[in-house]
């Protein structure tokens, strides 16, 4: 019988305190399962883009009630999701786990990284595999060219000060005066053109998570991204589609590495700024 997982893989817990991969090198696996990605960036550690990934993804699925759980005729008890990536195939990618037996260890052992004809997955109902879903209705993840950017300055401008270019980061007056420009510019850009906005999904402290949007903020160099800035649609989309009042409110920024993780949750970004696979190229060669 197929059921979600219960306990709190369900409800969002760590990802290690829930799983045990025997094999360390279990990203490594994966990325040579999934279609050819970069999956690092500038942070130490391996693989870092894609354990962001997968760690958060998990966490979505069991929200979801995704992440489900079976029980073969022989009493073996295993769970599964879909990771949300395709094979070289293409063909979807489950991770599949099994009942740990160490009651002392994590609740479930990773098995597989399994293929749709996978003899591990013959128990389970195959139809509530799905990919997970970060939004409801496709506009929430599409900047709305008809609503305006409102940033809350002196948030964005006296928090994370570290993450501004040196030469920002010592005058206040400046740094006002560049960021300003820089997000009516930003705005500019993603109401030319819709694909420059990347959806990532955020999780407050408290309450559901969200969609947020992310713009290219230019602060030195017109031609260079430094910065990633963040906004939410407020009434947010489910509250109030209409537009009537509407407007994105931008709050902070983000060091792009973060940004490309975040977004690369929801979707791989096709957006030439943020994805690591094309951010080195000039815009005028992926227009």
């Amino acid at each position: 019988m197929t059921q979600p997982v219960s306990g709190p893989a369900a409800n969002a817990g760590e990802l290690y305190d829930q799983v045990w991969f025997p094999n360390s090198d279990w990203y490594d696996e994966l990325a040579d399962a999934a279609l050819e990605e970069q999956w690092d960036d500038d942070e130490s550690g391996r693989q870092p883009i894609l354990r962001n990934y997968f760690k958060y993804y998990a966490r979505r699925a069991g929200e979801e009630g995704i992440w489900i759980e079976a029980t073969s005729p022989a009493g073996i008890t295993g769970s599964a999701f879909d990771t949300g990536l395709l094979s070289r195939h293409f063909e979807p990618i489950y991770a599949v786990f099994e009942a740990n037996r160490d009651p002392a260890r994590q609740p479930w052992v990773h098995k597989e990284w399994a293929s749709p004809a996978s003899p591990r997955l013959r128990d389970f109902d195959t139809s509530r595999l799905r990919r997970a879903l970060f939004f409801s209705e496709p506009a929430e993840a599409v900047f709305d060219p008809r609503l305006p950017v409102v940033p809350n300055l002196e948030h964005i401008l006296d928090h994370n000060v570290d993450r501004y270019p040196a030469e920002l980061r010592e005058n206040a007056y400046l740094r006002k005066a560049t960021l300003d420009h820089a997000i009516q510019v930003a705005a500019a850009k993603a109401r030319s053109n819709w694909r420059l906005a990347a959806p990532q999904f955020y999780w407050p402290h408290s309450g559901p998570g969200r969609i947020q949007l992310l713009l290219p903020l230019s602060l030195i160099n017109p031609d260079r991204v430094d910065l990633a800035l963040v906004v939410d649609r407020y009434p947010s989309y489910a509250e109030q589609p209409e537009t009537t009042n509407a407007c994105y409110r931008a709050y902070t920024v983000l060091p792009l590495e973060w940004a490309y993780r975040n977004a690369r949750l929801v979707t791989r970004p096709e957006a030439y700024w943020l994805d690591v696979n094309r951010r080195e190229l000039e815009p005028s060669d992926v227009a």
